[in-house]
């Protein structure tokens, strides 16, 4: 039975068709860069596109296509891989395979549908029979042994569909195009937008008859263009749809896919499939770099001349130099025709560097390509062939470059490269950039300038190189020539834009204190900013944080505020991921939730509706508020009420969040965003004491707890609030509130813990943690645990690197006395004895301790699932004689102890006769 088994299976990959291996997405096709045809269309097409898939009937809830959103799924995916129950996933290991398994089961780009028979255009096939020809090991088998997969089945359609749209660049008229997009949520129902006849629904269920009598679909039928030359007639730009929020949003029909945002700016984006191409070059030292076999492996039969057999870089042929060396599919078409003469002006406008912006920086789905007007959206369809490269995939290309040549470079200095992962390669390329670096992996995105100066003569020599190899395949002229406007574009591309800060109206009294940061406008050279080496409390930190939003919804536009503070506000996050913190989002709002099925969401009555619970996906948990209708819900109006319920909610998230059996947790924040909706602190009544109540309560019952407020009443939360500075006032620059609340996040100190306390005395609790050079880490255990404690000692140890350790009983700790700088397996104890002699549990004070990483000194690198980068420091905390219960010292004597072992004995013998 089983051979007859395998050998339909060997039957239907001879076939080029897949199947479903139980629920996972069995692939044959062993193309490295690319999904098949038939599993677009038996698969991706099915779920993602089709008019009766699931995305075109509403999802159930929004994801954002972000590279925040991206690591997180890959994160998923890898710790799947690594956690050896499957052998047929154990094959994926390496960042490398790990990239080639998602583009062979996501990535389909150029589609056409009158392609027959691969059903894409010139231009992907070409650069996609090149680029596999390139990354295919010059020796060894190419095919795919059997149990090839894609775990579909712990992915849902949302981040599968989600998958598809950030990995395949594809550009779409929406107004013309079936195209199903994912849902918008219109207060609460679910509604597909997707081709022309539903955008004009949209278009004149919204906009005025005035818009309506101006809008493009009811120009002139004459074709006449006159009224663009009239500013006050101008076409509109785009088409407008109100979403929950109750407030107009923008959504560009010429949209562009295969692409995801960097940390919620609005005017960047990366084309993500680029960037993987990039890490597989890197990693495939068998990579063809001679362009012989690459003709070969092409199909090419011909002699080749001497002069012709070159080297080619990999790692610049498939980020770069493809898109250098492409001409648009109409290249053939004769510029002298006047039927040509608009198109040949648009592909000189627009054939490189297209770009645009995202419709929300709240939840990044929908990326259009503004710049093009829409006075010509009549003839888009024709012209769209003229875009050879966007900026986007300029950009994508621009860091997969990098990334591809530091890991190439450095390959032999890796140790085992089936324990390097893409999620780590990712964010250590997406973050702030450390110091020192290692010598293994020192790429970062803020070093993108390389490509115009250092690195550029490589990519223009390899560009020439696959421009020759496309002309000696296909007869076309040589020596070919490559296009100036490129390496312009190139130039722009490494920059990254600043997106508008100010898009709310500046209402008084806060116009002074956002003027004042108007002047503090922070774009990505500040996000640049290399660490100073200072190991004090001015170094950056990344302290493992979990962050609780409880933001205001008594109106779509403060919902809409409060979305767009916690979307920045998690762009500037960098240590929440699935070994670090999490996020979680509450509305204050006492109905319930009104999502369909809500996964990962807690059961049971919560005072607070939660929005996302325990995220870890910086990326897409904001997204979750457009899923939520407030009309109908009633907000806590008064402080006693609030605190009554945040109380409740904070017991409820601990107790639906269990880490009893961990000894250190991640910081706890709680950022209070509230926009007067909450009124005045009630004088008297029942109210009035469940406020004096609770605000003991969150206070002293919740220490860990740091509460941060964004209200327009600074004195409403003053009694929960650790320090005065623990609040922001809401001005409208969004990016700024953002990039104050994560700084006051990850100073908030992480906990160690022991919850043994009551049983025993800790001897030798550890914790194990990771620390990137340059950064410090906050931690703090709090006198719940040791309240009655005698001796205890804490002993730091850095196994890898250097690091230097300050501990206080006051924070921040900076006691030079008790500051230590510790080499590689120098230790360092910290005794304290009767730490709470005569205090009670509200007034005595924890124990505060600043961990800084100085430098990595091992040669290898740091390939635990925990860390975040590969220079990442690990270092152990041990702890001895914490304990929180007295009775734990009454030890009985010796007389004692004989005396009931005798009257114990004497009784088993009378009750035995």
């Amino acid at each position: 039975m089983e051979t007859i088994l395998w050998t339909l299976i060997l039957l239907i990959s001879t076939a080029g068709v897949l199947c479903q291996y139980g629920s996972n997405q069995i692939i044959v096709d062993s193309n490295p860069v690319s999904a098949s045809y038939d599993l677009y269309q038996t698969v991706i097409e099915r779920e993602c596109i089709a008019q009766n898939s699931q995305a075109s009937r509403g999802r159930l809830w929004p994801v954002g296509q972000s590279i925040e959103n991206f690591i997180a799924q890959v994160e998923l995916l890898e710790t799947l891989i690594h956690n050896g129950t499957d052998a047929n996933l154990g094959q994926h290991r390496g960042a490398d395979n790990v990239a080639k398994l998602l583009l062979r089961r996501f990535r389909f780009e150029g589609y056409d549908p009158s392609a027959h028979p691969l059903y894409k255009k010139p231009r992907e096939i070409n650069s996609e029979v090149f680029n596999s020809a390139i990354l295919k090991p010059v020796t060894g088998s190419s095919e795919l042994p059997q149990g090839y997969y894609f775990p579909d089945q712990y992915f849902s359609i949302e981040e599968k569909c989600s998958m598809h749209q950030m990995l395949s660049h594809n550009i779409y008229n929406l107004n013309k195009v079936r195209r199903p997009a994912y849902s918008q949520v219109f207060r609460g129902k679910r509604q597909a937008i997707s081709n022309r006849q539903n955008l004009n629904q949209y278009q004149n269920q919204y906009q005025t008859p005035n818009q309506r009598q101006t809008n493009w679909q009811n120009a002139a039928p004459n074709g006449n263009n006159n009224y663009n030359n009239n500013n006050n007639n101008r076409l509109p730009i785009a088409s407008n749809y109100v979403n929950n929020y109750g407030v107009n949003r923008t959504l560009y029909p010429i949209r562009e896919e295969g692409v995801v945002s960097l940390r919620a700016n609005q005017l960047e984006a990366i084309a993500v499939a680029r960037v993987l191409l990039g890490v597989i070059a890197g990693l495939t030292p068998q990579a063809k770099t001679q362009t012989r076999d690459i003709l070969k492996a092409v199909g090419y039969t011909e002699t080749i001349k001497g002069d012709y057999d070159k080297q080619l870089d990999p790692v610049a042929a498939v980020t770069l130099a493809d898109l250098w060396s492409a001409k648009n599919d109409n290249q053939n078409n004769n510029p002298n025709n006047p039927d040509q003469s608009g198109a040949i002006q648009f592909s000189d406008l627009y054939g490189y560097g297209a770009d645009g912006k995202w419709s929300s920086t709240s939840c990044t789905s929908h990326y259009g390509l503004d710049k093009i007007p829409m006075s010509q959206l009549d003839q888009i369809d024709t012209l769209l062939p003229y875009i050879i490269a966007t900026k986007a995939e300029i950009r994508g290309g621009i860091d997969g470059y990098l990334i591809g040549k530091n890991l190439r470079n450095n390959y032999n200095m890796i140790d085992d490269p089936s324990r390097l992962r893409l999620a780590t390669i990712l964010r250590a390329y997406y973050s702030k950039p450390q110091t020192p670096k290692s010598t293994t992996f020192t790429a970062s995105y803020c070093d993108r300038q390389k490509v115009t100066t250092q690195e550029l003569q490589n990519i223009r020599e390899s560009a020439q190189t696959y421009q020759g190899l496309l002309a000696m395949k296909f007869g076309l002229r040589m020596p070919p020539d490559l296009s100036d406007k490129f390496q312009s574009e190139l130039n722009n591309a490494i920059t990254t834009p600043v997106s508008a800060c100010y898009r709310y109206p500046i209402r008084e009294p806060f116009r002074a204190y956002a003027l004042h940061h108007r002047q503090r406008r922070t774009s990505g050279t500040d996000f640049c900013n290399t660490p100073g080496g200072i190991l004090d409390k001015t170094a950056p930190c990344e302290t493992p944080s979990d962050v609780i939003y409880i933001i205001d919804g008594s109106t779509p536009q403060k919902l809409q505020q409060s979305a767009d503070i916690v979307a920045a506000t998690n762009a500037m996050l960098n240590n929440i991921r699935s070994d670090g913190g999490v996020i979680s989002i509450f509305l204050n709002s006492l109905g319930s939730n009104d999502i369909n099925n809500p996964p990962n969401m807690p059961l049971g009555i919560w005072p607070l509706v939660p929005v996302s619970f325990n995220s870890s996906n910086t990326g897409c948990s904001q997204c979750r508020i457009d899923d939520f209708n407030t009309t109908s819900k009633g907000a806590a109006n008064n402080a006693g009420v609030l605190f009554r319920a945040l109380n409740t909610t904070l017991f409820n998230y601990e107790w639906w969040n269990p880490r009893t059996n961990q000894s250190a947790i991640p910081a706890k924040s709680a950022v209070l965003i509230d926009f007067n909706s909450i009124g005045q602190l009630p004088e008297s009544g029942v109210d009035r004491d469940d406020y004096n109540y609770f605000k003991d309560q969150l206070r002293y019952r919740h220490r860990d707890v740091r509460f941060i407020s964004v209200s327009s009443q600074p004195e409403l939360f003053k009694d929960i609030l650790r320090e005065d500075t623990d609040r922001e006032i809401p001005g409208n620059n969004a990016q700024q509130i953002g990039q104050n609340l994560a700084q006051k996040i990850c100073e908030n100190p992480a906990t160690f813990q022991y919850n043994a306390c009551h049983d025993r005395k800790s001897d030798g609790i550890q914790y194990v943690g990771y620390i990137t050079p340059g950064y410090k880490q906050n931690w703090a255990m709090y006198p719940e645990f040791f309240l009655r404690s005698f001796n205890i000692k804490f002993t730091f140890k850095p196994e890898d690197g250097d690091i230097k350790v300050c501990y206080d009983r006051s924070f921040p700790p900076e006691w030079q006395d008790y500051c230590k700088e510790l080499k590689n397996g120098e230790e360092q104890t910290f005794e304290i004895s009767d730490p709470c002699k005569g205090k009670s549990f509200s007034s005595c004070k924890p124990f505060y301790f600043s961990v800084w990483g100085k430098e990595r000194t091992s040669q290898s690198q740091c390939l635990e699932k925990e860390c975040m980068n590969l220079d990442q420091i690990k270092f152990t905390v041990k702890h001895s004689g914490v304990q929180c219960s007295s009775s734990l010292h009454i030890q009985p004597s010796v007389s004692f102890q004989f005396i009931s072992v005798t009257i114990f004995f004497i009784i088993y013998l009378f009750l035995n006769k």
